[in-house]
C-alpha cells in the first residue's frame, strides 16, 4: 500500500504517524494514520472520486474538508450520507461510495448527464401531475423511486448510545477561530462561566491551517499562545468536534457532541462561526480535483496531504496568494494565478508569490474547467478576462490536475439568522453583513467578515468582555460599532460565468445549474422562498451555504431587484444534520415494574412492554397462547379473575382549590360528590376532542384522586399541573402511582370470595353499590376497596410494599372458586365483550363525546372546563361519524385487522379502532368508526376494506349501548 500524496513528517498536525491504520474504499485496502479522515487518507492513496451527485451521477470529490458539502458523502455499515472529509478512520473500516449503479468509478447512472436537457427543474411538476398522467405516473413512478435518494439504510444496524445533558453558562462562544478564541480567554479572565464550543478536532479554526503572512509562522504564534492561556483556566469549559445545531428562545442552544445532545442555556452568546468560502460558478466547476483554498490549506496543514501536481489559483482577494504560496512550499507547480481584481494592491503576501515568477493573470477568471475521460478528475482550465468587451473565444487553457477557489466568503450566518438577525447587503463593499442580533448576543471575526487578523483578535476580545458584563447597558453601548468597525470586503465582479452548454452548477447537493434558476424565475417564482421551493436549491444537506450566495444574485438579475431587497431564504434549525438517535435520546428500554412482577413471573407469566410498564400479557406457554387467554376470559364471566392493575395511573388532587382545579380540568361535574363516593369524568382538549377518561374519587373535603389507564399517567399529572400554575390554584399535583399496589377480582362470584377475605364488610350490591369505596383492615393491612361501575368488579389498593401478601392471599382464598389470575389480552377482550370504548385507542385527535356517544357524561350546568369553547362550537356543526360495534363469525377469513378502513362505495368514511376474536361470543368483535347518514339503520352492514383490497361486509351490533371504560351505560 502506497500513500503517493502523502507529505514527509513534520506536516500534518492531526495525524500521529506512529499508529497507521488501515480500512477499505470500495473493496480496495487503504492505508492512513491515526487523526486522518475518510477523504483525507483516501486523498493520500490518490483515491479523489468519493460519491456521484444526486440527480446526474456525476463524480464528485473533496471540496470543502469541512464537512460542509454534499460531494465527500460516503456510506459506512448501517449508516449513509457520512461527511468523509469529517469522519476520522478506524482501523478495518469499511467504506462505499454512494449513488451509483455498477462501480463507482463506472457508473451506469452517469447517462442521465448527457439527458439533462430533459430533466430541467420541476419537470416532475409539468409531467407526472395533472389529468390523464396516470399511465406516466404508473410507468416511472417505480424507476424515480429507485433512482432517488443517495446513501442505504440498513435496518438491522444495532442502534449506538445517546443521551442528553443540560448545561446552564454564563458565556457561550460558538466558533474557535481566532476571534472565539479571543472572546472566550477575555470572557474567562472577567470571571465568566464559558463554553468554547468548536466543530474542528482542534481549536484555533483558520490559525490552524491559514497562512496570515508571508513566513506562514503568525497563525500559529497566536494559536499556541491563545490555547495555552485559556486551557489554564478552570472556568472555560472546551468542547472541539462539537456543533451548535440550533439558536432557540432566550439563549437555549442545541449542542451535538460525542453522540450527545447539550441543551444549553446561556445567558450571553458570543457568535465566532467564521465564513463559508464560495465557490465560483462556472462549467465543470463540481469535478474532483477542484476545491476550495481553504480545502488545499486544510489538507497541507492538518493531514499533510499533497492536493495536487500542478495546480491554478482562482482568487479575488489576498487569500489566494496565500494558498499559492502553501502549494509552492510543498512541492506543487502553481501553474498561475487567476484574479479577478486589476491593478489592486493585494498586499505582501502576492507581492512574494510575483517576487517567485509565478504568472499572475489580473482582471481574469477561470470560466470553464475540463476533465479527464468521465470528468473523473481535473484536467485544464480556461482563463478569460472579465471585460465586458471580451468574447468567448478569448482566454487561455492552462493545464493543471487542482484549482482551488478563493474568490469570496459568505458569514457563516445560520445562527445569527434564527435569533432574529438579519443579513443585509453592503452594496459599497459588495457583500453581505451581519446586523440586527438580540441583546444578549455578539458577533466578532470572519462572521462579520473580517479578514485582518489582528483586527479579528480584537472584536473576539471586545466580544467576550462585552459577554462577561454584568450590566445589560454596558453590552448595548457600542453595538453597532461593533458590529461594522473593521470590516474590509474586497469589491470585485461576481464569479458567476454561464456557458451556452450549462454545467456551471449553484448548488451542488441538488445538481442546479444556471439555467435552473433562471428558469424558475422565469416561471412566476420571483420570491427567494418559492425559488427555493420550486428548485429546491438549498434545501440539501449543505443548507445553502454554497448556493445562497450565487442564488440571490441569480434572483436579483432576473428580477431588477437589488440584493438587499431579494436578501436569502431563513436559515433553520438544525445548522448540520442531526441523526434521529441524537434526537429520540437513550434507547434505554422502560422496566417499571409493579409489586406483584414476580410472583408474575413464578406463576408463569408472558411479561409483555405497556407503556412504561412490564405486565402480563397471559399466563402459561407462548404455544398454548390461544388456549390461555380463553381461559382467562372464561373464568372473568363464570368464576373469578385477578388482574395487576398497579400501573393505572392514580393523580392526587390535594389542597383548598382542588375541586376547582377539577372542575376546570374535565367536562363532568363533581361539585356534588360526595366524600366516600366515585364519579366517572371526561376530560377535552382545547379544541374539545376526547383525550382521557376515568374515575374521580372523593377522598376527603379538600383531597381527589383521579384514576385512568395506565398509558395517561404522564399527560394526565402534566396537564393538571399546567393548569394549576397558569390559574394560580392553591393545590398540589401528586402522581402516587407507584406508591401502591392496586389488583382487580371480577367475576360472578366476587362479593361471596371477598366477603370470606373481608368479613367485616357486606359486598352485596345493596350494602356495597356500583361507584362507592370503602377502607378495611385485612390480615392486618390498610386495604382501599372501590366498587367499578361496570359488573362485578372491585379494585383494591395497598401500599407497594404489601402488593405481594395481598396478591398470596386472594390466590389461597380463591383456590374454592376456581381463581385463575389474568393479563392484559384477556382484559382487553373482556373491554370489547362489555362494549367499553378506550380513550385514547378507539378516538383519534378529532373524536367528540357525540361521535362516541358520551355527550352525558357532559356536566349539565357547566361552561368553564378545558375545551368547553370548542364543544360548543363543534357542537353546532353536523356530526357527520359515529363509533359503533360490530361483529363477524369467528369462521371468517380473512378477518379485518385495526386500522383497515370503512368504505362507503369507493370512499373511506372510517377506521377499524380496536377488535378481537371473542371466546364468549364465538365471533370477532371490534369498534369503528362509520359515516351517519339518514337511512342508518341499527343493524346495518359495514364495509370493510383489507390490507389486501378486499371488501368484506359486516353487521353492526348494540350500536346504542357503547360506554366508556369506566361508565355504567347509557340508554
Amino acid at each position: 500500500m502506497m500513500q503517493p500524496n502523502r507529505l514527509p513528517a513534520p506536516a500534518g498536525l492531526l495525524i500521529d504517524r506512529t499508529q497507521p491504520m488501515r480500512f477499505t474504499f470500495e473493496d480496495r485496502t487503504f492505508e492512513g494514520y491515526r487523526g486522518d479522515t475518510i477523504a483525507s487518507a483516501l486523498a493520500a492513496g490518490g483515491q479523489w472520486i468519493l460519491s456521484r451527485s444526486f440527480k446526474y451521477h456525476r463524480p464528485r470529490g473533496v471540496f470543502s474538508m469541512a464537512g460542509h458539502d454534499t460531494n465527500a458523502l460516503v456510506q459506512l455499515p448501517g449508516e449513509p450520507n457520512v461527511p468523509a472529509d469529517a469522519t476520522p478512520i478506524v482501523d478495518g473500516l469499511v467504506v462505499t461510495g454512494q449513488n451509483y449503479d455498477g462501480s463507482l468509478e463506472s457508473d451506469r447512472n452517469a447517462i442521465l448527464d448527457r439527458l439533462s436537457r430533459f430533466l430541467p427543474v420541476g419537470f416532475y411538476y409539468r409531467t407526472f401531475i395533472g389529468p390523464g398522467r396516470d399511465a406516466w405516473t404508473r410507468l416511472w413512478e417505480p424507476i424515480i423511486r429507485r433512482k432517488s435518494g443517495l446513501g442505504r439504510i440498513d435496518v438491522s444496524a444495532s442502534s449506538r448510545r445517546t443521551d442528553k445533558m443540560y448545561l446552564h453558562k454564563d458565556v457561550v462562544v460558538v466558533g474557535g477561530g481566532p476571534a472565539g478564541l479571543s472572546a472566550a480567554l477575555a470572557a474567562g479572565e472577567a470571571g465568566a462561566d464559558v463554553l468554547l464550543v468548536d466543530d474542528g478536532p482542534l481549536l484555533g479554526g483558520s490559525l490552524a491551517y491559514g497562512r496570515f503572512d508571508p513566513a506562514g509562522t503568525l497563525a500559529c504564534r497566536h494559536r499556541e499562545a491563545l490555547t495555552t492561556a485559556i486551557s489554564a483556566l478552570p472556568n472555560i469549559t472546551i468542547m472541539t468536534g462539537a456543533v451548535c445545531t440550533g439558536w432557540f428562545a432566550d439563549n437555549w442552544l442545541s449542542i451535538i457532541w460525542n453522540d450527545r445532545l447539550y441543551k444549553t442555556r446561556a445567558r450571553d452568546v458570543v457568535l465566532a462561526t467564521g465564513s463559508i468560502e464560495q465557490p465560483a460558478v462556472f462549467r465543470n466547476n463540481d469535478l474532483p480535483g477542484i476545491m476550495l483554498g481553504s480545502a488545499a490549506q486544510r489538507l497541507i496543514r492538518l493531514y499533510g496531504i499533497k492536493p495536487g501536481q500542478r495546480a491554478v489559483v482562482f482568487t479575488a482577494g489576498p487569500q489566494g496568494y496565500g494558498v499559492a504560496l502553501d502549494l509552492t512550499e510543498i512541492g506543487v507547480e502553481v501553474g498561475a494565478v487567476v484574479d479577478m481584481q486589476a491593478g489592486g494592491d493585494q498586499g505582501d503576501l502576492a507581492k512574494v508569490v510575483r517576487d517567485q515568477g509565478t504568472l499572475i493573470m489580473e482582471g481574469h477568471a477561470v470560466q470553464e474547467a475540463r476533465g479527464l475521460s468521465g470528468n473523473r478528475h481535473l484536467r485544464s482550465v480556461r482563463a478569460a478576462p472579465i471585460a465586458a468587451s471580451a468574447s468567448r473565444k478569448d482566454g487561455r487553457w492552462l493545464d493543471c490536475d487542482l484549482l482551488c477557489l478563493s474568490v469570496g466568503e459568505m458569514p457563516a450566518y445560520h445562527l445569527a439568522l434564527q435569533s432574529g438577525g438579519r443579513l443585509v447587503w453592503d452594496a459599497e463593499r459588495r457583500g453581505f453583513l451581519v446586523s440586527g442580533l438580540p441583546a444578549r448576543m455578539t458577533a466578532a471575526g470572519a462572521v462579520l467578515r473580517q479578514s485582518e487578523l489582528e483586527i479579528a483578535l480584537a472584536q473576539g476580545r471586545a466580544a467576550g468582555l462585552r459577554a462577561a458584563a454584568v450590566h445589560a447597558a454596558e453590552k448595548k453601548a457600542d453595538r453597532f460599532a461593533h458590529e461594522t468597525a473593521g470590516a474590509k470586503l474586497q469589491p470585485h465582479t461576481l464569479p458567476i460565468f454561464p456557458h451556452p452548454k450549462g454545467k456551471e452548477f449553484v448548488d451542488f447537493d441538488e445538481d442546479l445549474q444556471i439555467a435552473d434558476i433562471r428558469n424558475t424565475v422565469a416561471e412566476g417564482y420571483r420570491e427567494l422562498e418559492l425559488v427555493k421551493r420550486f428548485s429546491t436549491v438549498g434545501m440539501g444537506p449543505s443548507q445553502g451555504r454554497f448556493s445562497a450566495w450565487a442564488t440571490a444574485h441569480l434572483v436579483a438579475e432576473m428580477t431588477g431587484r437589488g440584493l438587499d431587497e431579494v436578501g436569502v431564504t431563513t436559515a433553520r434549525p438544525p445548522v448540520v444534520p442531526e441523526k434521529l438517535s441524537v434526537l429520540a435520546g437513550p434507547s434505554l428500554p422502560a422496566q417499571r415494574l409493579t409489586p406483584m412482577h414476580f410472583r408474575h413471573v413464578e406463576l408463569g407469566a408472558r411479561m409483555v412492554p405497556a407503556g412504561a410498564w412490564r405486565r402480563p400479557a397471559y399466563y402459561g406457554p407462548v404455544e398454548q397462547s390461544e388456549a390461555a387467554i380463553a381461559g382467562e376470559v372464561a373464568a372473568a364471566r363464570t368464576r373469578v379473575m385477578l388482574l395487576d392493575v398497579s400501573p393505572e395511573a392514580r393523580i392526587e388532587l390535594h389542597g383548598a382549590d382542588s375541586l376547582v382545579l377539577l372542575e376546570h380540568a374535565v367536562a363532568s361535574s363533581h361539585a356534588d360528590q360526595a366524600v366516600g363516593s366515585s364519579r366517572d369524568y371526561l376530560m377535552l382538549n382545547e379544541i374539545g376532542s376526547v383525550i382521557d377518561d376515568g374515575q374521580v374519587h372523593r377522598v376527603a373535603e379538600d383531597r381527589y384522586l383521579m384514576a385512568s389507564k395506565a398509558v395517561a399517567s404522564d399527560m394526565l399529572s402534566r396537564s393538571l399541573l399546567a393548569l394549576a400554575a397558569k390559574r394560580g390554584f392553591k393545590v398540589s399535583v401528586t402522581d402516587v402511582t407507584a406508591a401502591s399496589a392496586a389488583i382487580l377480582v371480577r367475576g360472578p362470584h366476587v362479593a361471596t370470595l371477598l366477603g370470606k377475605l373481608a368479613p367485616s364488610l357486606a359486598f352485596s350490591s345493596e350494602a356495597f353499590p356500583k361507584a362507592a369505596f370503602e377502607t378495611a383492615s385485612i390480615d392486618g393491612l390498610a386495604v382501599g376497596i372501590f366498587r367499578r361501575s361496570t359488573g362485578d368488579q372491585f379494585e383494591l389498593r395497598v401500599s407497594a410494599a404489601a402488593g405481594e401478601a395481598l396478591w398470596d392471599r386472594l390466590l389461597q382464598i380463591g383456590t374454592d372458586f376456581g381463581l385463575k389470575p389474568g393479563g392484559v389480552s384477556a382484559a382487553n377482550i373482556l373491554r370489547l365483550e362489555d362494549g367499553l370504548i378506550s380513550a385514547g385507542l378507539d378516538t383519534d385527535a378529532l373524536s367528540t363525546p357525540a361521535e362516541l356517544g358520551l355527550e352525558r357524561m357532559i356536566g349539565k350546568h357547566k361552561t368553564h372546563f378545558v375545551g368547553a369553547r370548542s364543544l360548543i362550537a363543534r357542537q353546532c356543526q353536523t356530526t357527520r361519524r359515529e363509533l359503533v360495534r360490530f361483529s363477524i363469525p369467528a369462521s371468517s377469513s380473512p378477518r379485518p385487522e385495526a386500522g383497515d378502513l370503512v368504505m362507503d362505495g369507493e370512499s373511506p368514511v372510517g377506521r377499524v379502532t380496536s377488535l378481537c376474536n371473542s371466546p364468549s361470543s364465538g365471533s370477532v368483535i371490534g369498534f369503528a368508526y362509520r359515516a351517519i347518514t339518514a337511512e342508518r339503520k341499527t343493524n346495518a352492514p359495514l364495509h370493510i376494506r383489507l390490507c389486501s383490497g378486499d371488501v368484506i361486509e359486516t353487521r353492526v351490533s348494540n350500536e346504542d349501548n357503547l360506554r366508556s371504560d369506566t361508565e355504567e351505560g347509557r340508554a
